[in-house]
């Protein structure tokens, strides 16, 4: 017990004096790097961000995955973060001539992106919430692969957390004035043949589904927590139906008033209904072929994606003016 304690103090001991002299040999090495960028030569800031992003990304891989000793672990986070340190007080005093602000800025930045490199997640979910916008704006952002278009659309899924209520047959128009008086329900109502679905964001949220079928017992419905398969059928149904020759830019956009009415007054199959934004009106998403003559807006691949598959209601939340009766 007595040499374990021993053995663990010494590796410790060995990494503090490796942070020690990296500590001293940092406030040698900054100073000659801020002179040489103050002198026009950036060539030590860039390698040094070049071996922190490595450090950083390196030390972060090896937390996550298991087998490695903790000393080694522990030595790359100090190599790491030594760097990180290093490059912050590149950044701050070469920039200091230009203001303090300017200084902090320019440093904070660089250190948050290299930060982030430790958490590769962090990126991804950036990446997808700047597709996710660019999709709501109306803008084609491809997926690749057919295989990273699934992918993808699976992500989009599971983040929003969405579920699926079976509504009684003969509710849908009572579910459509729900979603008139209670705008920010987080909900979306798909009609289809024989059925209608209520599906809900939840965020992984389990209360929020619990409140959206209290409120639907309010108003005198009872629905039914679709089981996983069918869900899963309900929720992928468009990217099958894109497979088999219904292309996902094949949707339009209702909001018009009488547009909006003509539909809802017999609504087709697949037709979805999200709440309004402001005024008392639903905006509809509907195919194509259902909606010829109609004044729609014909959506992009890119904005189907996120509206359909991913039931982005905020998408859809435009200038509605149409009430249900």
């Amino acid at each position: 017990m007595l040499g374990k304690s021993l053995f663990s103090l010494l590796k410790y001991a060995i990494v503090g004096a490796v942070a020690i002299t990296l500590g001293a040999e940092l406030i040698q090495a900054t100073s000659s790097a801020v002179h040489s960028l103050r002198d026009g030569n950036p060539l030590p800031l860039l390698f040094t961000l070049a071996v922190t992003m490595v450090l950083m990304y390196s030390s972060g891989r090896m937390e996550l995955t298991k087998g490695h000793s903790r000393v080694m672990t522990l030595l790359l986070n100090v190599l790491a973060y030594s760097s990180l340190v290093y490059l912050f007080l590149i950044v701050f005093l070469g920039m200091l001539p230009w203001g303090i602000p300017l200084a902090v800025a320019s440093a904070g930045v660089t250190a948050a992106v290299c930060h982030t490199l430790r958490q590769p997640g962090v990126i991804t979910t950036l990446a997808e919430s700047a597709v996710s916008a660019a999709q709501r704006h109306g803008l084609d952002v491809p997926f690749g692969t057919p295989a990273d278009e699934s992918e993808a659309i699976r992500r989009v899924i599971e983040r929003r957390g969405l579920r699926v209520l079976i509504l009684p047959p003969g509710s849908l128009r009572a579910v459509l004035r729900l979603l008139v008086e209670r705008p920010m329900l987080p909900v979306t109502v798909t009609h289809f043949d024989s059925l209608d679905a209520l599906v809900v964001a939840t965020g992984g949220q389990d209360h929020i589904l619990r409140g959206v079928e209290s409120v639907l017992r309010e108003i005198g419905l009872d629905p039914a927590l679709a089981p996983s398969m069918l869900e899963e059928a309900i929720l992928y149904l468009p990217q099958l139906e894109a497979n088999h020759g219904l292309p996902l830019d094949g949707y339009c956009l209702a909001t018009e008033e009488n547009a909006v009415k003509m539909i809802l007054e017999a609504p087709p199959s697949r037709v979805t209904a999200f709440p309004p934004s402001k005024g008392n009106g639903v905006a509809v998403v509907v195919r194509r072929e259902d909606s010829l003559g109609m004044d729609v807006r014909r959506m992009s691949r890119g904005e189907a994606v996120m509206t359909v598959l991913g039931r982005e209601y905020n998408a859809a939340r435009m200038e509605v003016v149409v009430g249900v009766t």
